[in-house]
């Protein structure tokens, strides 16, 4: 008869969180000494298995002098681990060797009298332990030398000694695409209302007296005029973006710039409004650049869409393209 064995869910989570600082280590192993295939398979198991975010990598690469291969020296990445912040991780992979002199050993090759190489990799056992810490969960598996230990035991196969592969590619891309709901945002324009059955926002620019007064001097040119109704376009503007509530517009400014209004987009002048000169000048000035900046509160309707991720990471086309 099987006895009750009040220790049996404790065994049983050490013995999972063995088994996780096991896989990890093997994933590891292959980042540092596999081939190059084995190498971008290993870091995109990591990264998934993490379930950490991952941002674009930063790998810097070096010229060997002699053979004009390009080694990775260093790899960095940003990584948020659930805190919502994204910090740096770097890696050395191999630094400059101090006794290397390309004159003296431009002929020279491995086996050579006197023969240095360029670059000395980083150990195995450090590379190994960077890269544990930085893909191991909080508390979730034990440490690196109980794993690798671990992991040694139940792979004869492995060599704590083997030699670090420099020249693969860790840089991270895992991508995915997933279909997302996506909320309605109501279409704005200058015909509608700030409030329910109000006036429309045209009609209010209107009625205001940055327009009354300026409208009243076409011809003459009343730069304070022209800054009143900057404000106005911009106090009417940031007001359809409130009511839009999606979020958008923060980068659209006008501004007064002699006897007339411009339209900014993130710092930029796009558009000038003409000046009110000529018939109904002030209103043409007006939906001249008002129907410019509404471009920048685009609506749309409920439904779903293609979400593309890398590393986690939600991207816009052409960042990682």
């Amino acid at each position: 008869v099987a006895q009750f064995d009040p220790y049996r869910a404790s065994k049983v989570a050490s013995k999972d969180r063995e088994d996780q600082g096991i896989d990890l280590m093997k994933q590891v192993d292959i980042l540092t000494s596999g081939n190059n295939k084995e190498i971008i398979a290993a870091g995109e198991n990591l990264m998934i298995k993490s379930g950490f975010k991952f941002n674009e990598t930063i790998s810097n690469k070096e010229k060997v002098d002699r053979g004009g291969d390009e080694i990775a020296t260093s790899q960095t990445y940003q990584v948020d681990k659930g805190d919502g912040q994204f910090a740096s991780f770097k890696i050395t992979l191999a630094t400059l060797n101090p006794k290397y002199d390309k004159d003296k050993q431009a002929n020279l090759k491995k086996g050579d009298t006197g023969y240095e190489p360029q670059f000395i990799p980083s150990s195995k056992a450090e590379l190994e332990e960077k890269f544990y810490e930085l893909f191991k969960g909080k508390d979730d598996e034990p440490s690196v030398s109980k794993s690798r230990k671990n992991y040694a035991n139940k792979n004869k196969n492995y060599n704590p000694n083997a030699a670090v592969n420099l020249s693969g590619d860790r840089n991270m891309a895992v991508e995915t695409t997933e279909n997302v709901d996506v909320a309605e945002i109501p279409e704005v324009s200058l015909n509608s209302s700030l409030v329910d059955k109000g006036a429309s926002v045209f009609d209010i620019i209107k009625s205001s007296s940055a327009f009354t007064e300026l409208d009243a001097t076409i011809g003459v040119d009343v730069d304070d005029n022209f800054v009143s109704l900057a404000n106005e376009l911009q106090s009417n503007f940031d007001a359809l973006s409130e009511l839009q509530g999606a979020n958008q517009g923060g980068n659209v400014t006008f501004k007064q710039k002699g006897s007339d209004v411009v339209l900014l987009i993130d710092g930029k002048e796009v558009l000038a409004g003409g000046g009110n000169d000529g018939n109904n000048g002030t209103e043409r000035l007006i939906k001249t650049l008002m129907n410019k900046a509404l471009e920048s509160l685009p609506g749309r309707a409920e439904g779903t869409r293609k979400k593309r991720s890398i590393g986690g990471n939600e991207v816009t086309p052409g960042k990682f393209d």
